[in-house]
């Protein structure tokens, strides 16, 4: 993934937040050592090598039987070629127990050019306040919630470009070892893959009767008679919750049929947040988080900052100590649980997120909006714009809240 990003700006937290959105799985990256998770090739070199070289090739054997890729010889006349790693899962059940050890070869898309190796980014994520909207609405009409995983959902998009990856280090094909890989199907990690992915599944629903919603191109409704289906996507998981047996019954057999899928049932966690008949917590996720970064035997408080806390930026002489310190990962992770569940946090986490590039003193703001009588959407952030006075300062909240809630 590379060395962490050093502005702090929106863009930056927004990406720290997919980093971490599925932290309560323990994500052990090649290439990157997090807090308290020992690297690739310590994971492979530890007692459970077994069962990670297992998942590695399991996973290999679903790519090769896709299609995913042909071996072709090296030339001269291929000037780009990327690299790949893995990324190692431990999948956790409810109660924290081990179901799963999963791995998931990603490209490097780092090293595309746009224009020549890419020319569209998408990936179909619903936003967290339609997401919240959608279990409101299924909590007010008594819907349950059925979830959906579609297997190696990258894998069903086709790449037009041409684009060349070096074979896995360390598991190259037998008598094929300095042949590279010309990819045919999209791989997590390729900047056109999402788009690729979205293009394919919405073509597909589309086709059986879905419309995406103009507020989220990743919220799709079947409408027919009296049933109603509404389907939020994030990336290859679903949701769908309808007023109809037959006609969900129906359509899931559909997307079975069509793509390689898992039923997972009633939906009970959804992104790390365990959801139940009236409430979304995310408990396993914030243990992970103080897990990762050794806060586990930390004494708790009562409020998220000291009464009238004060912050400066680092001064010079300090940057080096500073800098060694994991600060935006911890943003990052801390931003995820605000926007999910941890509302009581939003304020002292967007407090914090302009010191992680030493930035100056900016107003910030905040807005709450509900629907049925519980919370779906809110915000604390600092203003993108600099006000001179107080009243331009409300002025331009106002208009942010505004524009929140003609799209809501």
């Amino acid at each position: 993934m590379g060395s962490p990003p050093t502005d702090a700006s929106d863009l930056d937290i927004a990406s720290l937040i997919l980093d971490t959105a599925h932290f309560a799985d323990e994500m052990i990256q090649a290439n990157l050592e997090l807090p308290n998770s020992p690297p690739f090739h310590g994971v492979m070199a530890g007692p459970e090598h077994n069962k990670w070289h297992a998942a590695i090739l399991e996973e290999l054997t679903v790519i090769k039987d896709a299609g995913t890729w042909e071996l072709i010889n090296h030339s001269l006349t291929i000037c780009n070629i990327i690299g790949c790693w893995f990324i190692l899962q431990k999948k956790h059940g409810p109660e924290g127990e081990i179901t799963r050890y999963k791995a998931c070869l990603v490209a490097q898309g780092f090293g595309q050019q746009e224009g020549i190796d890419y020319l569209e980014m998408f990936t179909p994520v619903v936003k967290s306040a339609l997401l919240c909207v959608f279990l409101q609405i299924c909590t007010q009409h008594s819907w349950k919630i059925h979830q959906m995983d579609i297997k190696l959902a990258y894998l069903n998009g086709s790449i037009s470009e041409d684009i060349y990856m070096h074979q896995p280090k360390g598991y190259e094909e037998r008598g094929s070892k300095m042949k590279v890989a010309k990819l045919k199907k999209g791989l997590y990690g390729l900047k056109q893959a999402g788009w690729e992915w979205y293009t394919t599944l919405h073509t597909f629903l589309i086709q059986i009767g879905f419309h995406h919603t103009h507020a989220d191109h990743s919220v799709f409704i079947f409408e027919q008679g009296q049933s109603i289906i509404i389907v939020p996507v994030y990336v290859n998981d679903k949701l769908l919750a309808r007023n109809d047996e037959h006609s969900l019954d129906s359509i899931q057999n559909s997307i079975s049929i069509h793509f390689k899928s898992s039923d997972l049932g009633i939906a009970s966690w959804i992104l790390g947040i365990q959801a139940g008949t009236l409430f979304i917590e995310q408990s396993q996720y914030i243990k992970g988080i103080l897990s990762c970064y050794g806060m586990t035997g930390h004494m708790t408080v009562t409020t998220p900052l000291p009464a009238n806390s004060q912050f400066q930026p680092a001064r010079p002489e300090e940057h080096m100590t500073v800098s060694s310190y994991p600060y935006l990962e911890v943003l990052g992770s801390l931003t995820y649980a605000a926007m999910g569940t941890q509302l009581d946090i939003s304020f002292a986490v967007r407090l914090l997120v302009p010191f992680a590039s030493n930035f100056g003193h900016t107003h910030i703001m905040g807005y709450v909006f509900l629907y049925s009588g519980g919370v779906v959407l809110w915000m604390s952030k600092q203003q993108s714009t600099i006000a001179t006075l107080s009243t331009h300062a409300e002025y331009i909240a106002t208009a942010e809240a505004s524009k929140e809630l003609i799209w809501l």
